[in-house]
């Protein structure tokens, strides 16, 4: 089982706020699920609240790996150990949030996917504590890899299995 540690900016955040995040890691997401509205909407919950990015690391599993709070417009990364070599992914995906922004992907959010060599990432909008669209990628390619752009994608949609079948395909 994962620690349930959140990590990044905890600055000036309550403990209790700090244990309600953790909630986050009791979401277990089906394995033809990109992401719940559940998922969603609890990190737009609490990012809305504290007005700072939360980005939320997810195994192939399904399985919450990791919780970060950010800045209102960046969240660092936390270390990933699973990349078994250069050719291959990290095997996890990243969902974070842009609070009062849009959901669409920054060249910062594109870069750590290639560098990192992450199944996907996705950003999520955030308005009035609601998840809006949301826009993932994945790389494509062998040597110098490329990626592709999926979105918007509203909240309801996250779900759907040809999300994650257009990922992993």
């Amino acid at each position: 089982m994962t620690d349930r540690v959140i990590s990044g900016n905890k600055n000036g955040i309550s403990a209790a706020r700090i244990e309600q995040i953790k909630e986050i890691y009791d979401i277990q997401l089906p394995r033809d699920q990109f992401a719940t509205r559940e998922l969603l909407e609890l990190m737009a919950r609490h990012s809305s609240a504290l007005n700072r990015e939360i980005s939320v690391l997810i195994a192939r599993n399904g399985n919450v790996e990791n919780v970060s709070i950010g800045h209102f417009d960046r969240v660092s990364m936390p270390e990933i150990n699973k990349k078994r070599s250069t050719d291959r992914l990290c095997g996890v995906r990243c969902i974070h949030t842009h609070p009062k922004g849009s959901g669409m992907l920054s060249n910062v959010d594109l870069g750590t996917l290639k560098e990192m060599r992450m199944d996907s990432m996705a950003a999520v909008a955030v308005r009035d504590g609601q998840p809006g669209e949301m826009y993932a990628a994945y790389l494509t390619g062998d040597d110098d890899p490329e990626f592709s752009v999926i979105g918007p994608v509203s909240p309801g949609q996250a779900g759907e299995p040809a999300l994650m079948n257009a990922v992993y395909e």
